[in-house]
């Protein structure tokens, strides 16, 4: 999956996990409201992207969106991410 497939399955609603170096990332939508959230070591960090159907606000937060100092979009472009931990919800 590339970014482009990534941002195309945000804008249908579907929620994204995955995993980078042993930590995982997920974007979700809990309540009507879109998340980033980042767990590692047992301790989970979320941060609010959107409103559930803000889709251009949506997307531009997720470009916005670093791990480990390389953005989301590198991630996805390269598939840098953890191979097999990849869920699209």
């Amino acid at each position: 999956m590339n970014y482009k497939d990534l941002v195309d399955s945000l804008r249908r609603g579907r929620e994204i996990e995955f995993s980078y170096k042993n930590v995982n990332y997920s974007i979700t939508n809990y309540e009507g409201i879109w998340y980033f959230s980042e767990e590692k070591d047992g301790m989970v960090k979320s941060q609010k992207l959107s409103n559930f159907e803000d889709y251009d606000n949506l997307i531009k937060n997720v470009n916005k969106i670093t791990m480990q100092e390389k953005t989301i979009k590198h991630l996805f472009d390269n598939k840098e991410y953890e191979e097999g931990t990849l869920y699209i919800l």
